[in-house]
């Protein structure tokens, strides 16, 4: 995905540059407008790439902090686990 985005920001800058030299060139109407869409579409290429990579990141985030809640009761379960068992061997040693 990052050299998939790097590539984007290539074309998109390329298509810049182009549309701006179009302008000062004289480009007819068509290739002005084929080159703002093809600026538009890198964009949104981009744009929808940064989507998913924020989306992975938060959801990477929820799953570490999940995991970390779920250490946190399975820690504690087994902790109290064996206090119930050495309690039940002390009781049992005394009887």
């Amino acid at each position: 995905m990052p050299d998939q985005a790097l590539d984007d920001l290539r074309d998109l800058l390329i298509d810049a540059e182009t549309l701006v030299g179009a302008y000062t060139a004289g480009y007819s109407e068509e290739s002005m407008e084929s080159l703002r869409a093809r600026l538009k579409a890198t964009q949104g290429r981009i744009t929808e790439g940064y989507a998913k990579a924020r989306e992975q990141v938060v959801s990477g985030s929820k799953r570490a902090e999940d995991t970390e809640h779920l250490r946190s009761c399975e820690v504690l379960a087994l902790a109290s686990g064996i206090g119930t068992l050495v309690g039940a061997l002390v009781d049992r040693h005394k009887a």
